[in-house]
């Protein structure tokens, strides 16, 4: 069976430009970096992931399915409002953006 982030980064290569942000909250995966073929800048909880989905570009966000959940419950209950976009997902991880996606895909991996 191939690694579920191998799969889900090879589905965001064809999508994200040079000029994209592509960032990681409280994961470090290597083959992220590898097959999506871009930097990918760590995030530091969750005021930088909410300092970096109000960008103009668009950002792209890699973390665990389960800390999404914690994150959108917590700007919940801040009553913070932020575009947020699910772009692909596998059984443990998602990849938001900030930017509505023209297709987004679920992996089963």
């Amino acid at each position: 069976k191939m690694k579920s982030t191998r799969e889900i980064s090879r589905f965001l290569a064809p999508h994200i430009q040079k000029n994209d942000l592509l960032v990681s909250l409280a994961v470090f995966k290597p083959s992220l970096v590898f097959y999506a073929k871009h930097i990918v800048e760590d995030l530091d909880g969750i005021d930088g992931f909410y300092l970096r989905m109000q960008e103009k570009r668009r950002v792209f966000c890699f973390m665990r399915k389960s800390d999404f959940y914690k994150i959108r419950e917590e700007l919940n209950q801040r009553h913070v409002s932020l575009p947020l976009y699910l772009f692909a997902q596998t059984k443990k991880y998602v990849i938001i953006s900030n930017y509505k996606p023209y297709s987004s895909i679920s992996l089963t991996a």
